[in-house]
Formats: structure tokens, sequence, C-alpha cells
């Protein structure tokens, strides 16, 4: 789908904030990024609004545009979520943030699903396990792999962990997108999910909780051999994650 001029204006806004190229955190002058962008000040205005909404701009009197700390960027959003992994900023540390997340919210998700997911809530669940198994490439992989764990989270019937769907869907995006998620599970991982599906349909909610539980940890054994933890005293290098497709 073709994209607006404020979606392209924000995109480009981003990948000077994500690339670091702004000096001392503060944006050039309107009429310089409109001349250098090619729009309009309404439509750089629109997407300096949307940036200001989600905490990475701030607006400063006498000073202009600046981009604010990482901390204060809303990270409950996707594309947020995706512009953090990107970002050359203080970035050590944010990939092992997320999954340290997803390992709160998603064995209590899944427990949730198992006692109150709908048949409907049910048939989505399955066919995206179904779907993971038969994936014939890494697109349909990983299409099946975000669409499994969404369908769970969605099927808690808790509205404040279906909204956190959108930081288990970039994660699980960013993972595949930097190959720590392999076609290739291993035979002990497909049995872990498939005893995943057996608690969800039986409404076994301790069982979803302690397989799901199990299904992250391969996640993490992943993460820790592809960027072990920095020892003691060091300073870790992050790498740029592949851009996501748009």
């Amino acid at each position: 789908m073709k994209k607006s001029l404020v979606e392209r204006a924000t995109e480009q806004l981003i990948d000077g904030i994500v690339m670091d190229e702004y000096p001392g955190d503060v944006l050039p002058a309107q009429e310089i990024l409109c001349k250098q962008f090619g729009i309009s000040r309404s439509v750089l205005r629109e997407a300096v609004s949307a940036l200001s909404k989600r905490g990475i701009l701030h607006i400063l009197p006498k000073i202009g545009m600046r981009v604010t700390p990482v901390c204060n960027w809303k990270m409950i959003d996707g594309d947020v979520i995706n512009w953090r992994l990107l970002t050359r900023r203080s970035n050590g540390g944010f990939s092992r943030d997320l999954a340290e997340f997803r390992m709160w919210i998603e064995p209590k998700a899944a427990a949730q699903a198992a006692l109150h997911a709908s048949m409907k809530d049910r048939i989505s669940i399955w066919s995206a396990y179904n779907l993971l198994l038969r994936a014939g490439d890494r697109e349909a992989y990983m299409a099946a792999d975000i669409a499994l764990h969404s369908a769970i989270m969605m099927s808690s019937s808790n509205q404040l962990l279906q909204q956190m769907v959108e930081v288990v869907r970039a994660e699980r995006l960013a993972a595949h997108l930097s190959g720590q998620v392999s076609m290739a599970r291993s035979g002990a991982e497909l049995e872990t999910l498939a005893r995943l599906m057996e608690a969800i349909d039986t409404r076994d909610a301790t069982g979803a909780t302690a397989t799901m539980v199990e299904l992250l940890g391969f996640d993490e054994q992943i993460e820790e051999q592809l960027d072990p933890a920095p020892a003691e005293g060091s300073l870790s290098q992050s790498t740029r994650p592949p851009r996501r497709k748009t």
C-alpha cells in the first residue's frame, strides 16, 4: 500500500534519529527539513506531532525540536519498539529487556487463554499452529510464529494483556529478522510447543504456564548463543538488526 506524505516524512525523521544524525539531539529548523524532505510545513508538523505523541520528540521554545532520551519513548507501540531496536543510541540490553518482559507476560497469557479462550479464539490459535508446522519458507514461518503468539495473547480475555500484544509482535519480528529464530526447531522445542497446545486445548492453566516458560527458555538459549552477556566491567557493542520490511 502506498504510504502517505506524512508516513514518509515520519520515516525520514526516524531514519535521522536512529542513525544519530542530529548533533546534540536537536533537529534542524523546519524550513531546512521541509526542503530536505521535499514536503510542506503542514506535512512536517503532522509527522513531528506523531513522534511527539510517542515521546520521541520534544518541542522547546527558542531551541526547537529535540530528540528525547530513549527511556521516554512510549514502548507499548510496535513501531516505537522497532525504531528502538534500530537506533544506535544506548541500544545495549534492550533485546534482553523485551525477552524478559515476554517471560513475565506470556506464561500468564497462556494460562488465561487456557481458561477463557472462546471457540473462535481456539480456532485462531490452532490455525496459526498448523501454519507454523506447514510453513515452507522463512517468511511464512515468521508470519505463523507471530500469529501464534499473538493469538494466545488475544485469547487471554484480559484487556491489559491484550494491549501487550504489540510488544510480543515486535519482539518476535525482531528475533526473526536478526536470526534468533530458526525454522529448524529442535525435537524438544516442537514437543514443548505441542504440549502447550494440548494444555490450552484441555483448559490446563498450570500446564499452559509451565510449557510457555519452557518454550520461552529455548528463545533465551538462542539469544545467549548469538549475543552473550558482556563480562563484568566490559562495554557491550550492540549490533543494528536488519530493517523491517514495510
